[in-house]
């Protein structure tokens, strides 16, 4: 880098209902090195249903919680997107290299299926990459882990002092009893709509549906209860929703266990100052997982003692069927060589 050039990273990150934007001022001595990309899915169907839904998941091409047609082709218009602009500033190469990006997502169909969708439109073969002239698609790798071990992008990954946070707060705030109160009539028609507990979780958790099936009513074909058409219900839904939204992040303790970012725009040094008290260096240690969820923890004798005994179980069964296979193979023989006295052998 030479001595007026600054290093600064552009990040795009949107998590839920926060879209958040740090860079630095592009001038004349600026210098792109590093570039962060955050995004979530594209359009999907619903992740689950309600109690009474006329709506079922056979109606929904992939089933439930599937990237849609929309949702690829908004993913590779992303692609697109972001190779127009950083093949016109000089960042990007015009072919792949596979030591200038790496891609990871969580372990989900949709949201893998959105990263390979975006790659296909950001990284066309190109030159001697094409393998065939039918198909401008090539494989690029997408990194994963298991859900269960995702503390770095699953935002409701196991975290027992979370839960119990977000449980006094709900227990003590002001604001929650004031919503349940200004809502009650919505709460109880949900609550005799679909069976489910009169409970403002319940506005949050019959919103995912109800909204994917508005969006897409025409598109499948879907018969919706007549409830689901209201304009009126659906927009207080949406508003409930960004609500109890807002719980989960009600205080820097309790947004601290999710990573939660202020709605700024900032250098990044000012970002990573303002994030310090915000971000966990010890995230597992931070939601007490070692102390309070003992199903997680690895317990490496238990595992010793069930490994010797897996192996103890195969090398049995695989005494037993050589033993089986000798003496099938000592009968076969006797059968072939049994010595057979010829008449000659009577003189």
């Amino acid at each position: 880098m030479g001595g007026n050039n600054r290093l600064f990273t552009y990040f795009v990150v949107v998590l839920s209902n926060f879209a958040i934007t740090v860079h630095a001022t592009n001038t004349e001595t600026d210098t792109l090195r590093l570039v962060h990309l955050l995004y979530r899915h594209g359009d999907r169907s619903p992740a689950h249903s309600y109690p009474g839904n006329p709506v079922k998941e056979s109606d929904w091409p992939q089933g439930f919680g599937q990237l849609t047609q929309i949702g690829i082709q908004q993913s590779y218009f992303l692609g697109n997107l972001l190779r127009k602009r950083y093949l016109k500033t000089g960042f990007m190469k015009l072919s792949y290299e596979a030591s200038e990006i790496y891609v990871r997502s969580t372990d989900k169909d949709r949201t893998l299926m959105t990263a390979y969708s975006v790659l296909a439109g950001l990284y066309p073969p190109n030159g001697t990459q094409v393998w065939n002239k039918q198909l401008p698609w090539q494989p690029i790798p997408v990194h994963t882990v298991p859900l269960v071990d995702d503390y770095l992008l699953r935002d409701d990954a196991p975290c027992p002092k979370f839960d119990r946070l977000v449980k006094e707060f709900r227990k003590n705030s002001k604001e929650l009893k004031e919503f349940i109160f200004k809502n009650q009539d919505l709460i109880k028609l949900i609550h005799i709509k679909t069976g489910m507990p009169a409970d403002p979780l319940s506005l949050f958790r019959v919103l995912d549906p109800v909204h994917c099936e508005r969006i897409h009513e025409k598109d499948f074909n879907l018969t919706l209860a007549d409830w689901v058409k209201n304009d009126t219900i659906a927009g207080r839904l949406l508003e409930a929703r960004n609500f109890v939204s807002k719980i989960r992040f009600a205080t820097p303790e309790i947004a601290r266990l999710r990573a939660d970012c202020p709605d700024i725009n900032c250098p990044l040094e000012s970002f990573k100052s303002l994030m310090k008290d915000m971000m966990p260096v010890d995230i597992k240690q931070e939601c007490e997982l070692e102390s309070n969820v003992p199903t997680k923890t690895v317990d490496k004798s238990s595992h010793l003692v069930i490994g010797i005994a897996v192996l103890a179980c195969l090398a049995g069964v695989l005494l037993i069927t050589l033993i089986a296979v000798t003496v099938i193979f000592r009968k076969q023989d006797r059968h072939v060589y049994t010595y057979r006295p010829l008449p000659i052998d009577t003189i």
